[in-house]
């Protein structure tokens, strides 16, 4: 939004992507009293290396290739789960909905 209260396309802010989840976590985290070292972070995407370095708790949960050489050669937990799963909508096709 523009300064006459005009919709721009542009972001109000820095993206959430990338170091933008750092310069996100960083104050919310400052604000509670948290430092980031004291914090866990999961990612699947070596997009999130700026926040996973952030943290004491680096997690590559079924890692794209990238990260997992990166948390492989830093000693970070790798989690693999397996196939993806469609998450709360697993299962969903086998439940009868209420008619309208």
């Amino acid at each position: 939004v523009d300064a006459a209260g005009r919709y721009t396309g542009r972001p109000a802010g820095p993206l959430c992507y990338g170091p933008g989840k750092v310069q996100a976590a960083f104050p919310f985290a400052e604000e509670r009293g948290v430092p980031l070292v004291a914090c866990a972070f999961y990612s699947d995407s070596a997009s999130d290396l700026p926040m996973l370095e952030m943290v004491g708790l680096p997690v590559a949960v079924n890692p794209d290739p990238r990260l997992r050489l990166v948390a492989l050669a830093r000693g970070w937990k790798i989690v693999d789960w397996g196939e993806p799963t469609r998450g709360a909508l697993e299962g969903l096709d086998e439940v009868e909905m209420p008619s309208r």
